[in-house]
């Protein structure tokens, strides 16, 4: 359903009883604005889950932070971390999100966190990094770990450890599959792991070697799927068990998605994330990005840093300083 075309509006409200948004950090005000216009609130009541140490949206406002703030609408914060201490990866997490050290900084060398190994640090200089991620990479799945259940972040998209580097290495290195479209500097093989970059409103379905114009779905901004087949002009993308056919007039569209960026990664999830912090990053990490880094990993996070780069990111904080007056106008309302 493009933008101009929603489904439910103030005619036609959402027909539930609750409506349960879901990582409320990235939804933009324009989004919430017409879920609100969408929700007859003398029946149906809105529960807003969101976490606050989070980046905020990509596009205009900063609705978690602003409601959070306002003091107007009721709140309750979850606040006891259960696994501290014994989860890695919710013991990292919570360390980073309170800017307090994990890590020995007078220890050399691979340092793991919690009785389940959930977090591993590897201090690796960032010159030899991208070839020891690749060599990672490698390993993961030589020990039978699946594709698609590793993901490597970088906060960054270009330069030396960006994300079209890391993507090329990658690639290179776990799929030398010889069919592919050539789109620009970037080779799409047959196997590859592509993420769409823009919301897709009528992608087109594909069914045993048949499709129509008229037959579409939405692919969100974000999901990464595996490419099954490359045709002529074409490749053929499984999305989670849905069936896409990318023509090649859409590839600016998309990305090869062995490595993406942490922003991009944000609402996603892989059971084992890769996170690259070099030096070269130090400008634009703190802790709330390293926060969503180690958060997107269901059972296991290896840390590519080294550690005075990674104690200088946890001490900042993003700058939610958004010209948004969403705050001020609901404390306003209030009075």
């Amino acid at each position: 359903m493009p933008p101009n075309e929603w489904r439910c509006d103030k005619d036609n409200p959402i027909p539930y009883d609750m409506v349960i948004l879901d990582e409320t950090s990235m939804a933009d005000v324009n989004l919430f604005k017409h879920l609100l216009e969408a929700i007859n609130f003398e029946r149906t009541k809105l529960l807003l889950i969101g976490d606050d140490a989070q980046i905020p949206s990509v596009s205009c406002g900063n609705l978690l932070h602003d409601l959070l703030n306002s003091k107007v609408v009721p709140t309750v914060y979850l606040t006891k971390v259960f696994r501290y201490g014994i989860g890695g990866l919710s013991t990292v997490a919570t360390d980073i999100r309170n800017s307090n050290q994990s890590f020995d900084s007078t220890k050399d060398g691979l340092q793991i966190i919690g009785e389940d190994k959930g977090l591993t640090l590897m201090p690796i200089i960032q010159d030899k990094a991208v070839d020891y991620i690749v060599k990672m990479y490698q390993k993961l799945l030589k020990n039978g770990i699946p594709l698609d259940d590793i993901l490597v972040l970088s906060s960054q998209n270009v330069g030396n450890y960006g994300t079209q580097i890391l993507n090329n290495a990658i690639q290179e290195a776990v799929n030398p599959n010889e069919e592919y479209i050539k789109y620009g500097e970037v080779e799409y093989r047959k196997g590859d792991p592509i993420i769409q970059c823009v919301n897709d409103y009528k992608a087109i379905c594909y069914h045993e070697g048949e499709w129509s114009e008229k037959d579409t779905t939405f692919i969100s901004n974000g999901e990464i799927g595996r490419i099954l087949e490359v045709k002529y002009s074409d490749i053929i993308v499984d999305f989670n068990g849905v069936y896409i056919i990318i023509p090649k007039t859409k590839f600016q569209n998309i990305k090869l998605g062995y490595a993406i960026s942490i922003h991009k990664s944000q609402g996603g999830q892989a059971k084992h994330i890769i996170v690259f912090a070099p030096k070269a990053h130090t400008f634009m990490l703190n802790s709330n990005l390293l926060y969503v880094a180690v958060t997107r990993a269901k059972e296991r996070c290896y840390l590519i840093t080294d550690l005075n780069t990674y104690n200088k990111a946890i001490k900042k904080k993003e700058n939610f300083d958004r010209k948004t007056w969403l705050c001020d106008l609901l404390t306003k309302e209030k009075e």
